[in-house]
């Protein structure tokens, strides 16, 4: 696969490209907490500084009182059965820096002054669980390798599959929190003749608007699905990526099997037909991912007919229409 570099925002000027993509900030990025559906439910002890997302009413309040031996309400709390809740400190100074446990103090703030303890709770219990993550999948956890779902030996590795689970969701909440959401627009060249009164003819170009979309929390340019062809240069106004690779594909393929599409490279051998390499290839799970980031770029696409044992796979279908 070919690769090319994002350039910064100040070389744009001397481009020839006849696509410019620009990465920006996204101004108004989606909350995780409350427009994603995320396993864990953040609750704020620190409302005025940041608010979690407890007004999601479709479950019961991780707290109930106790009670005293005659029944009466003491005024204290605990989290009900069932609850699985990991605490949440947070450095607050000029800026929200959270993180999982209850920690004294972060490395910025050595005396612990702008540090607070259990600031916030991320919780969940096994009806959350099993329908955000997995019907039937409490006590069960993921194997990465397999890609496959194995019931876990004992509590404590649940726990702990449950807390990584809970840490991811918080690091995306805190690059939402930190404005690290990104989008990009693209502009097409539109070339034409500038005629001067006396008969010179110049060659210049207008843009017009093309494609735009926000809302990628990403580390990675090629995680951003924007049209990937060769006559596209791609240029970051944010700093984020500059110098960063970004890849130009191949070939586009999908399985009749699982229904994924991926980007890998492909050969094409004198009979016109294509052999991919799948131990390269980028899975797309929603066919219109790929379609955006690839099909647009002049692509085809190439339908799965053949299937060898060592990986190879034959790619003799032209399909001109995606299903």
């Amino acid at each position: 696969m070919k690769k090319k570099k994002v350039l910064s925002i100040d070389d744009r000027g001397s481009s020839k490209a006849s696509t410019h993509v620009i990465i920006e900030r996204d101004t108004t990025p989606p909350n995780p907490l409350k427009d994603y559906d995320q396993v864990f439910l953040l609750h704020s002890n620190v409302t005025r500084e940041f608010c979690g997302n407890e007004s999601d009413r479709d479950y019961d309040d991780p707290l109930e009182e106790i009670v005293d031996e005659d029944g009466y309400g003491t005024g204290e709390y605990r989290f009900r059965e069932g609850v699985v809740h990991f605490p949440v400190s947070a450095y607050i100074h000029s800026g929200i820096a959270l993180r999982m446990g209850s920690i004294r103090e972060f490395p910025c703030d050595p005396g612990g002054w702008d540090t607070t303890r259990n600031a916030a709770y991320l919780w969940t219990d096994k009806e959350r669980f099993e329908r955000m993550c997995c019907k039937d999948g409490w006590m069960t956890v993921y194997n990465e390798e397999t890609k496959t779902r194995r019931p876990a030996k004992d509590e404590a590795e649940f726990r702990k599959y449950l807390w990584e689970i809970a840490k991811g969701e918080l690091e995306l909440f805190q690059k939402y929190l930190d404005g690290e959401c990104f989008g990009y627009r693209e502009e097409i060249r539109q070339p034409f003749k500038k005629v001067y009164p006396d008969g010179r003819e110049v060659d210049d170009c207008d843009w017009d608007d093309g494609d735009s979309c926000w809302g990628f929390y990403v580390d990675s340019i090629d995680d951003i699905d924007f049209s990937k062809d060769e006559d596209t240069d791609v240029f970051d106004a944010t700093g984020h990526f500059v110098g960063d690779e970004w890849t130009i594909p191949e070939l586009v393929i999908r399985s009749p099997i699982s229904g994924l599409y991926l980007m890998t490279e492909g050969s094409k051998d004198s009979d016109s037909e294509w052999t991919a390499d799948l131990s390269k290839a980028k899975v797309f799970h929603h066919w219109h991912c790929a379609y955006n980031a690839y099909l647009q770029a002049g692509k085809r696409l190439w339908e799965f007919k053949t299937y060898s044992a060592d990986g190879g796979h034959k790619a003799i279908k032209d399909k001109d229409e995606w299903k």
